[in-house]
C-alpha cells in the first residue's frame, strides 16, 4: 500500500510541487522518490506471498543501511503549542471568561488580535 501511496504523491507532485515530501538528497543526480520506490518494491517482492516469505538479500539490506546517508529528513516540529483556552479546560484549571475581553492566560500577555473585539 505504501508503494501505491508513493505513486499518488509523485502524480500530485507533478501537478503541484508543494505536495512532494520535504527531504534533502546528498546527490543532485539521484531521484529520491524513485530510490525509495525501488527499495520498497524489492522488499515487497520478498514478502508478498504469505506462505513463502523469503529473507531480503544482502544487497537490499546494504542499500537500506546507506539510505540515511543519502537522504536527510528534516525534524517535524509541526505540533502546535498548547497555550489556548481548550488546553486550560482539559487540564481542569479554572478559566474565567468575560464577554468582550480577551481570555487571561497564565504566562501570556493579551495579544493584539483581540483589540478589535474589546473596542
Amino acid at each position: 500500500m505504501f508503494r501505491e501511496l508513493m505513486v499518488v504523491i509523485r502524480i500530485w507532485g507533478l501537478l503541484k510541487p508543494s505536495c512532494l515530501p520535504v527531504y534533502t538528497a546528498t546527490s543532485d543526480t539521484q531521484d529520491s522518490m524513485s530510490l525509495l520506490f525501488r527499495l520498497l518494491t524489492k522488499l515487497w517482492l520478498c514478502c508478498r506471498e504469505e506462505n513463502h516469505i523469503t529473507e531480503p538479500d544482502d544487497t537490499l539490506i546494504d542499500e537500506c543501511c546507506l539510505l540515511p546517508s543519502q537522504l536527510l529528513i528534516p525534524n517535524i516540529d509541526w505540533l502546535p503549542i498548547n497555550d489556548g483556552i481548550i488546553s486550560k479546560l482539559q487540564n481542569k484549571q479554572l478559566v474565567r471568561l468575560q464577554f468582550g475581553k480577551a481570555p487571561g492566560l497564565v504566562g501570556h500577555t493579551v495579544s493584539s488580535q483581540f483589540d478589535a473585539f474589546v473596542r
